[in-house]
């Protein structure tokens, strides 16, 4: 079955290297994005498939289905289908060209688009301060560890986003960005982390970064050749050749503390429910080594994801914080209080009714993407309108509270989906019942009751915050 096209609008981002879907970052490892990006500016054009891969792999040998790859993994996050193209047409046997429309900007126009709201942060200020106060330690010489977690949905990457975007007062800073994806088979080895490195190294100051890498970390370097000269990855090559993974853990560590000593270091892993397993090694030799490193390291994940696949990643994440190793920050749904201001921010100037806010977070349970999502709907509807400099409500609250978006019950189906019969059939009950079979209290995480049920909520995550209000209103 083909996948389902994206009902929200598209565009590329291309001084961060994302694809963006409305609010959310889609995942793009670096080379598929660089196709994407070498597509996009080549528009109804034949492009065959030597021309990509001279393009995209100079001076490299790569086969056809390397790029037959790349191609998948675009039409699999763009919607597409070879069978029914709407981005990338295949030409048989000689390439493909793109017959599609994806608007560009640049991350300085991201906020004020025309094609979606400004991404609000709202209600997280508790979770800003932690992560500034775990850089300010990270800056006297002690390393830190802190994990963003949070069922799918909950603002970690626009809270990590937010956090970027207030560094400039701690002075120059390396900045390294990674983002584990979802495989259907076996990951590559330390995808993220490469990644990460990887724009270290084409960043800001960084030819000094692959020199470093160059002369303590070659096994890390080789594994970057784009980076480096040919007679010289013949060199680094023959360098790395036999080596351990313990080898490359040590590299890794050591080159980093150097990194450090010249300027501190933040590195930021995303979506690390899908990490491969050595990426969770480097997560736990870099956090257990004791000697002095102005480094920050800031991961995310999803719990629900975690638990459910039975990922080792909560082991690592419980043992290391059991030892002091790691710092865990748990984003919680947002509270009325905080809606409140999110809908101020979003609709300055407007004449809402006093129960808009209380509406909203009765019917989304305070879940930052499902508020989002519903205020927008809203607007797509026409109930609220830009009225006067300012913004109206046209309608009812009544039949505010009655429809579901179809973005958003589209993916919690998918959610739904996902679920064991057992599983299902308790949120059908609970959706009658109420919150008290599932021991959650409104608003408000787990209560005091319930234990089986907290187990069940802290396993399901987004399918059962909002199983009471959703399933109510017909998702079922």
């Amino acid at each position: 079955m083909p996948p389902e096209p994206p009902s929200l609008p598209m565009w590329l981002d291309l001084a961060n290297e994302r694809l963006w879907c409305s609010d959310q970052a889609l995942a793009l490892r670096p080379k598929t994005f660089a196709l994407l990006r070498y597509l996009v500016a080549h528009p109804g054009q034949l492009l065959t498939k030597a021309a990509l891969l001279e393009a995209l792999w100079p001076e490299t040998m790569v086969s056809e289905v390397v790029l037959a790859v790349r191609i998948r993994e675009l039409r699999q996050v763009l919607g597409d289908s070879a069978q029914a193209p709407r981005f990338i047409e295949t030409v048989h046997r000689l390439g493909f060209r793109f017959i599609g429309h994806l608007p560009t900007v640049c991350s300085a126009a991201l906020h004020t688009s025309a094609l979606a709201p400004p991404l609000l942060l709202a209600g997280r200020e508790r979770e800003l301060d932690v992560l500034h106060g775990a850089l300010a330690t990270a800056l006297t010489g002690v390393r830190q560890l802190l994990f963003v977690t949070g069922e799918a949905g909950l603002g970690k990457t626009t809270l990590v986003e937010a956090f970027l975007t207030a560094l400039k007062a701690y002075g120059p800073l390396w900045i390294g960005h990674g983002q584990c994806l979802d495989h259907y088979g076996a990951g590559e080895a330390y995808l993220p982390v490469l990644e990460a490195l990887g724009r270290l190294c084409r960043g800001p100051g960084g030819k000094e970064v692959v020199a470093l890498l160059e002369q303590h970390a070659p096994t890390w370097l080789v594994q970057m050749p784009g980076l480096v000269q040919a007679d010289d990855l013949e060199t680094l090559q023959r360098r790395s050749a036999g080596a351990t993974q313990d080898r490359m853990l040590c590299e890794l560590a050591e080159a980093l503390e150097l990194l450090t000593a010249c300027q501190p270091l933040l590195l930021v892993l995303e979506d690390l429910h899908w990490s491969d397993l050595s990426t969770l090694d480097v997560l736990a030799v870099l956090a257990r080594r004791r000697e002095p490193a102005r480094l920050l390291l800031l991961g995310t994940y999803r719990l629900p994801d975690v638990l459910q696949r039975g990922h080792p990643l909560h082991t690592v994440h419980h043992e290391l914080q059991r030892h002091g190793q790691c710092t865990g920050l748990p984003l919680p749904v947002l509270s009325e209080t905080a809606v409140t201001a999110y809908l101020t921010t979003r609709f300055p100037g407007a004449c809402l009714p006093a129960g808009l806010a209380r509406l909203v977070h009765q019917r989304t349970e305070g879940h930052p993407l499902f508020m989002v999502t519903a205020v927008e709907d809203w607007v797509r509807r026409g109930w609220l309108v830009p009225a006067d400099g300012g913004w109206t409500l046209r309608g009812e609250l009544a039949a505010f509270a009655s429809t579901v978006p179809e973005s958003l019950r589209q993916m919690l189906e998918q959610q739904l989906e996902r679920l064991s019969p057992m599983e299902q059939r308790v949120l059908e009950v609970g959706s009658v019942a109420g919150d008290h079979l599932l021991g959650r209290r409104r608003g408000g995480g787990p209560g005091a009751r319930g234990g089986r049920g907290r187990g069940l909520v802290r396993r399901l995550g987004t399918a059962s915050a909002v199983a009471g209000g959703v399933w109510r209103a017909g998702l079922a």
